[in-house]
């Protein structure tokens, strides 16, 4: 089912494993350890990108907090009044709700967390 993720990085595994072998020796599992860390570093990278876009699109959101909050008391019998206004006023501020997904999905221990109040 997620041939089309494991294929890519099975074969970025073997590239970093045949590279640091040259160093290493391809026998030794120090070579194995490196050539995971150098995966995950080279994963990381590639969604560094994604992760910048995700935290500017939270901080945007932050700062519209206050202004969703009495568009939601200004339409409080009408949902369809509210969403429309709330996307009007993400569409002018450049937010994406669904682009910070991506680095969530992929690396889910880097997602934000929610502090519990109490």
């Amino acid at each position: 089912m997620l041939d089309f993720v494991y294929f890519p990085v099975s074969a970025l595994l073997w590239c970093w494993h045949h590279l640091l072998a040259l160093a290493f020796g391809p026998a030794t599992g120090f070579t194995w350890m490196l050539a995971v860390v150098a995966l995950v570093a080279t994963v990381r990278a590639l969604l560094v990108r994604t992760a910048v876009r995700q935290a500017r699109s939270q901080a945007v959101l932050r700062t519209l907090q206050p202004r969703i909050d009495r568009i939601r008391g200004t339409h409080k019998d009408d949902p369809l009044a509210q969403m429309t206004e709330i996307r009007q006023l993400h569409r002018e501020h450049g937010v994406r709700l669904f682009a910070g997904f991506g680095p969530m999905v992929a690396a889910p221990d880097a997602a934000p967390r929610q502090r519990k109040a109490g």
